[in-house]
């Protein structure tokens, strides 16, 4: 879960219901939140213009700026049945699968990731 007005995200170990704080890089602002089948949770930055992937099991933090930088304010995101990864920037829909992302009303578009290594904090 995003925890809403921070750079954390939340997870819940459904035994123990232990809660466990995931911190992003400072400045960071998830909005929604995702998981796939592998268990990794995938976030959108609304404040920064980021796709994020946490691995809850290593802490490993992987980014990929929006098409659109800063300027994304990326508000929704969703994960279908095949794990693809689709998430909208203001005004534009995009789909991301592998390391290629295609948008529904421009080119195709290839992002850059920017790891983060666990505990980092920017």
């Amino acid at each position: 879960m995003a925890l809403f007005g921070t750079n954390k995200l939340a997870s819940v170990d459904p035994k123990t219901l232990k809660l466990t704080e995931h911190a992003l890089p400072n400045g960071s602002r998830p909005r929604r939140v995702d998981v796939t089948t592998d268990g990794r949770l995938y976030y959108v930055d609304y404040l920064r213009g980021f796709l994020g992937r946490l691995d809850p099991k290593t802490s490993m933090i992987d980014e990929w700026e929006m098409p659109s930088g800063r300027g994304a304010r990326p508000y929704g995101m969703a994960v279908d049945s095949k794990d693809r990864i689709w998430f909208v920037e203001t005004g534009r829909l995009f789909k991301r699968q592998g390391t290629a992302v295609e948008s529904q009303v421009l080119p195709k578009v290839t992002l850059k990731c920017q790891t983060k290594q666990p505990g980092l904090s920017q």
